[in-house]
């Protein structure tokens, strides 16, 4: 989502988000989203299988 044809068009807009703009706003979700998530598969071991 970081590379997508949305950042274009939202390149032409100038809005504010929590008194950022749009696109630092964008990025830093996309960053935040993955890196809970990935937070999350290191915690409960996505991808292991158990030895039970």
């Amino acid at each position: 989502m970081l590379e997508s044809p949305i950042i274009l068009i939202a390149n032409r807009v100038e809005p504010f988000l929590l008194g950022m703009p749009f696109l630092v706003f964008w990025v830093f979700f996309w960053w935040l989203l993955c890196t809970c998530l990935f937070f999350v598969a290191y915690k409960t071991n996505w991808g292991r299988h158990s030895n039970n």
